[in-house]
């Protein structure tokens, strides 16, 4: 299923510290990388796999350049990935965006 070659690894920071007396923990940060996951078959035989930063995979087709060599189709299927994750990932970081910020403890 051509989904399943997204990822979308995320580091969550969490921070605790103290607003008017009281001791809050938060999420201090989100840090999300989507994720392309390629692989390249020569008949039944993987002959290469590997995990692409995702922004960096469609600017870089946008741009003209292509170094895994990918055909129509898959680059096709890129587009609408990227659609597909602007849709789910533009929501997310404009939540990102509105988490409180840790309070220093003193």
């Amino acid at each position: 299923m051509p989904n399943s070659r997204l990822g979308n690894p995320a580091r969550i920071r969490i921070s605790k510290g103290k607003a008017g007396g009281e001791v809050l923990t938060r999420v201090s940060s989100l840090e999300i990388l989507p994720t392309y996951l390629h692989s390249r078959y020569e008949g039944r035989a993987c002959m290469d796999f590997r995990v692409i930063d995702f922004r960096k995979l469609s600017g870089e087709l946008r741009a003209g350049t292509n170094r895994f060599g990918l055909g129509r189709a898959r680059r096709k299927e890129l587009r609408r990935l990227e659609a597909l994750m602007d849709k789910v990932l533009g929501a997310a970081s404009r939540a990102i965006e509105s988490i409180p910020r840790p309070v220093p403890q003193s």
